[in-house]
C-alpha cells in the first residue's frame, strides 16, 4: 500500500504557511520503496518491501516514535520530500514537511528571509501544528535553518539530521562572487518538462516510486508494472 500525505494551511508569525503530512499507515500495511546500492564504483537500484509497525489508530500515534520535521532547501518546496517521506511513515513516524516563507504554497513576502525570522516561522508553525520534540531533517539551506532552529530550541529538539548543508561558508569559496553563488546553485529548470519526459530519465524502481506519488489510487503493482 501506499501511504497518501494530506495537505493543509496554518498561520504562523503572521504568514499563510503551506504543509504536507504523512501518517502512519494502519497495522500491517506493506510499503515499497526505491534504493541505491554502490559497489565497484557503479550503482544499482532495487526495490525493497517494508512491514509497517502496529500503530495505534487512535487520535495520537506512539509516543515512542518522535515525529518528524522536514525543511526543504532554498528555491525547493516541500514536495522535495515526497519519496522518503512515505517511507519514514512507514516505521511509525508522523512525517510533516514545511513549506517555508517564500517557498510553495506558502506566502511570499518581501522580506524577513534572515535565519531568526525563519526559525521563528517554523516555530510557530511547529507549535500550530502540536508537533512536539521533532527530529528535525534539513537538506542543504534547509539543514541550515534546522541547525539555527536546534541551536535556539534545544529542548524542543529530538535530533538534527542534516542532509548536504549545515556546515561551511559559501563565501569563504575563493573567487567566489554574489553573481557566481546565484549561477552555480541555481536549481534544475524542470517547469515545462513532460510528465513522461521526466520519468524516463529516473530508474525503474523510483519511477514505480514517483508514480504512486502522482496517483495514490494505485497499488503497488500497477504502478510497478506501469514502470517496467
Amino acid at each position: 500500500m501506499s501511504i497518501s500525505p494530506v495537505d493543509g494551511y496554518i498561520s504562523a508569525n503572521e504568514l499563510q504557511l503551506h504543509y504536507r503530512r504523512w501518517s502512519p499507515s494502519e497495522p500491517g500495511g506493506a510499503f515499497s520503496f526505491c534504493h541505491a546500492e554502490r559497489s565497484e564504483g557503479s550503482v544499482s537500484m532495487g526495490t525493497e518491501m517494508l512491514r509497517s509497525p502496529t500503530i495505534n489508530r487512535g487520535a495520537t500515534h506512539d509516543s515512542s516514535v518522535p515525529p518528524i520535521l522536514l525543511l526543504h532547501g532554498l528555491a525547493s518546496a516541500a514536495r522535495i520530500w515526497d519519496l522518503v517521506a512515505p517511507f519514514l511513515a512507514a516505521r511509525g513516524h508522523v512525517v510533516t514537511a514545511l513549506d517555508q516563507r517564500g517557498h510553495g504554497e506558502s506566502d511570499k513576502p518581501n522580506t524577513g528571509y534572515d535565519f531568526a525570522t525563519i526559525v521563528a516561522d517554523d516555530t510557530a508553525a511547529v507549535q500550530a501544528l502540536n508537533i512536539e520534540r521533532p527530529i528535525l531533517v534539513g537538506h542543504s539551506w534547509g539543514a541550515l535553518v534546522a541547525l539555527q532552529y536546534a541551536a535556539v530550541h534545544p529542548e524542543q529538539t529530538t535530533a538534527l539530521v542534516m542532509v548536504d548543508g549545515g556546515l561551511g561558508q559559501l563565501s569563504l569559496r575563493p573567487g567566489w562572487t554574489r553573481e557566481q553563488a546565484m549561477k552555480d546553485l541555481a536549481p534544475p529548470r524542470f517547469a515545462g518538462t513532460p510528465r513522461d519526459t521526466f520519468l524516463a530519465d529516473m530508474p525503474p524502481a523510483c519511477r514505480a516510486q514517483a508514480l504512486r506519488v502522482l496517483h495514490p489510487q494505485w497499488s503497488t503493482w500497477s504502478a510497478m508494472d506501469t514502470s517496467a
